[in-house]
């Protein structure tokens, strides 16, 4: 057996997704009673198969009202949607619902002395065009925005496919589901799996990449092959403007971490330790603490 390799079955008896899960902050600020529902549904179960009906059922709605909350959700930038095609459906293909990772930019908008609580995350609402008339309708928007009463324009906010085909373009939405896929970290297989991103991108730092892409090369058309596209994400989020350029939009991809010298830290009483024992062993059996 030593000179083999061996295959090793692993279970977690113990994984608190069977327990509880995190929503996060800004949803509660964000979010209707429908959309916070649907979407601590969509984390709960994490990687699954449900038909609608089941859904609509678990979270008290009907099946049509369950699916105008999921295009919701998608509008504001909280799941992607890959939704088949007619011949697809055909073949037994369903809708494709991913969750997009949010977290740092919740902890971001959340940290002490940050002043975004409480007020709806609007990450999304600046979309860069396509490559050659993106600084012309930079220009053209800000211009927009002065006209407008109180500098407010009346903005949609986009759905992640709708980032996606806003940065690409139109003409490569044929390819959208594809992009989705492996921006988000869910392709299974091919060459988007092979370089898949083991982090999601997120919708501001999509729209930085585009804007970093088109000041770094020129020229160049932004990449849509697997290998490339891969390569040019990791070169931007390697990058030192790469957090300027993500805040230029409304989010931060990466949370600031505070180090805590380790001599700062108090460990726990005994005392302390039994109470906390305590605590998560009623919350395991459901019991009121």
């Amino acid at each position: 057996m030593t000179d083999s390799d061996e295959i090793q079955s692993i279970e977690n008896d113990g994984d608190s997704h069977k327990y509880f899960h995190q929503m996060l902050n800004m949803a509660d600020d964000d979010l209707d009673p429908y959309e916070y529902r649907l979407l601590g549904h969509y984390i709960r179960v994490g990687k699954c198969k449900q038909g609608l009906a089941r859904i609509a059922s678990i979270t008290r709605m009907g099946k049509a009202k369950v699916i105008e909350t999921r295009d919701r959700l998608e509008h504001k930038g909280y799941i992607a949607n890959i939704k088949p095609t007619i011949e697809d459906a055909r073949k037994g293909k369903t809708v494709h619902t991913t969750v997009i990772d949010r977290w740092s930019e919740n902890i971001a908008r959340y940290s002490k002395g940050g002043t975004n609580q409480n007020q709806p995350s609007t990450n999304q609402n600046h979309l860069p065009s396509t490559n050659q008339n993106r600084k012309k309708n930079s220009t053209k928007k800000n211009q927009e925005e002065e006209n407008t009463p109180n500098g407010v324009a009346d903005v949609k906010t986009p759905s992640y496919k709708e980032i996606v085909l806003s940065v690409w373009g139109q003409e490569k939405s044929g390819l959208s589901g594809h992009l989705i896929s492996q921006l988000c970290g869910t392709a299974k297989k091919g060459r988007r799996a092979d370089f898949r991103f083991d982090t999601p991108a997120t919708p501001c730092e999509i729209q930085g990449f585009a804007e970093w892409f088109d000041d770094e090369y020129e020229d160049a058309t932004l990449p849509t092959a697997a290998e490339t596209l891969k390569e040019r994400f990791d070169e931007f989020r390697g990058h030192p403007a790469y957090d300027a350029y993500c805040e230029r939009h409304n989010g931060q991809a990466k949370p600031q971490v505070t180090e805590i010298p380790q001599e700062t830290i108090t460990p726990r009483t005994a005392e302390q330790q039994a109470e906390m024992d305590k605590i998560m062993g009623d919350l395991l059996r459901g019991t009121s603490v």
